[in-house]
């Protein structure tokens, strides 16, 4: 990606983490995170932006592809069917 990105992670969980400095444009973090979605499948994981400036939010879906998406709509229509929990802050909109 020629970003400086570091990482840290648990090989006993399976998890990574990735940081870019702050100054880093949005597009070219969007473009990291495209990358990086491409490849996690191929190891059985997904990407999420954890934590980001506002511009970095609004360049990028934070949550990504998610499995389960209609099924968590569903639950969530069953139990707040006027949506007055928490509206629209859960992947999706949810």
């Amino acid at each position: 990606s020629g970003l400086a990105v570091r990482l840290r992670g648990s090989v006993a969980v399976g998890l990574v983490l990735a940081a870019l400095p702050s100054a880093t444009d949005p597009v070219d973090v969007g473009r990291f995170v495209v990358a990086m979605r491409e490849l996690a499948p191929r190891f059985g994981g997904t990407v999420v932006v954890r934590n980001g400036p506002l511009p970095v939010k609004q360049a990028v879906d934070v949550w990504g592809p998610v499995r389960g998406l209609e099924l968590m709509r569903a639950v969530k229509h069953r139990f707040d069917p006027e949506s007055r929990l928490s509206p629209g802050r859960f992947v999706g909109g949810i």
